[in-house]
């Protein structure tokens, strides 16, 4: 399963303000549309390890970076400035779960 997106594409998902709050309302409306997604299928950890799948495949291709320090300063709470990379390789990620998610509905 191969997914690209191009960066110059407008995003599909609603752009969100590059900071933590912006990145962090972003990330719990994705959250809700992957849980009614999974909810909707009846194969729904299969789907589940499927969307897994599409976000490690934007990391070993070289779409997006892992950032892995400022999703921990993110998960705690921590007030910090996103930097841009990972403002936008979030929104990459976030954009291609909703491809997939419409390219194979429930």
């Amino acid at each position: 399963m191969m997914l690209t997106l191009a960066a110059s594409a407008p995003a599909l998902a609603n752009d969100f303000e590059c900071s933590a709050t912006g990145i962090t309302q972003a990330l719990r409306t994705q959250s809700a549309e992957i849980d009614a997604y999974l909810a909707a299928r009846s194969d729904s950890q299969s789907a589940q390890a499927e969307l897994q799948g599409v976000a490690r495949q934007l990391q070993q291709t070289g779409q997006v970076r892992p950032h892995q320090d400022e999703f921990e300063k993110l998960a705690s709470g921590e007030p910090f400035e996103p930097s841009r990379p990972f403002c936008d390789d979030t929104q990459t990620t976030i954009d291609a779960l909703a491809v997939y998610m419409q390219q194979n509905p429930a």
